[in-house]
């Protein structure tokens, strides 16, 4: 499984009464309860009590689809295991409660494996592939093409994402189209996006915009491509 020892948080490193969201990448949580970070290097706080789900794209289901599997997890310093075979592309479905999480891992069989965890780099190229996070800072993205009521972004990616995203604003987060050489918003665009190689084409659409050449200002905003 991606991301086991709990290390990437693309969505923010706390949250409080999660329904059905994301956590940790690719970790959805629901309950009342508060999530966070355990430490920068990984690991999840439980206060309260909370479903924590994982589900696989169904091509990684397909290899296991049918088979027994071992999950293990680390709860309070505990090592907890289970085996059973997955109905479903949720292979992942436990209740728990006022714990610390150190990690979570998924193998083949009915025998427990240490951990190996994979290059940081790899895990995070394949956390973006569904989630693809726009922090604080900000870039300017010029237009590549303009009609009378369309233009056209191309946003680079470091990966290509699962699927056409959508998108996710955050509290101050920036998504606007703006002329060229002026920082003033222009109202009334509609977004449309498509999923291209190490890429995002957003498609702005607004009728007789009256642009002949502009940019697209992003911050603080997420590209959604998730289970």
């Amino acid at each position: 499984m991606n991301n086991g020892l709990l290390r990437i948080w693309q969505n923010g490193t706390s949250f409080e009464a999660p329904q059905n969201d994301y956590t940790a990448d690719r970790i959805k949580c629901t309950g009342d309860c508060i999530i966070s970070r355990a430490s920068p290097i990984g690991g999840m706080l439980i206060s309260g009590s909370v479903n924590l789900r994982y589900i696989m794209d169904d091509y990684e289901y397909a290899d296991i689809s049918g088979e027994t599997v071992t999950m293990a997890y680390l709860k309070n310093g505990a090592v907890i295991k289970e085996t059973y075979t997955p109905a479903s592309p949720t292979v992942i479905n436990i209740n728990l409660a006022d714990c610390t999480l150190g990690w979570i891992k998924l193998l083949t069989g009915d025998h427990d494996a240490p951990l190996l965890p994979w290059r940081h780099q790899t895990e995070l190229a394949l956390c973006q592939r569904l989630r693809l996070a726009f922090r604080e800072t900000y870039g300017d993205y010029r237009a590549t093409h303009i009609t009378a009521n369309e233009v056209r972004y191309i946003i680079p990616a470091p990966v290509q994402l699962r699927v056409a995203p959508s998108l996710i604003k955050r509290y101050t987060s920036m998504f606007n189209v703006r002329a060229l050489n002026n920082s003033t918003d222009i109202d009334g665009f509609t977004y449309a996006f498509q999923n291209l190689p190490n890429s995002v084409r957003v498609n702005a659409a607004k009728t007789a915009h009256g642009l002949t050449d502009a940019k697209l200002t992003v911050a603080n905003v997420v590209f959604d491509a998730n289970l």
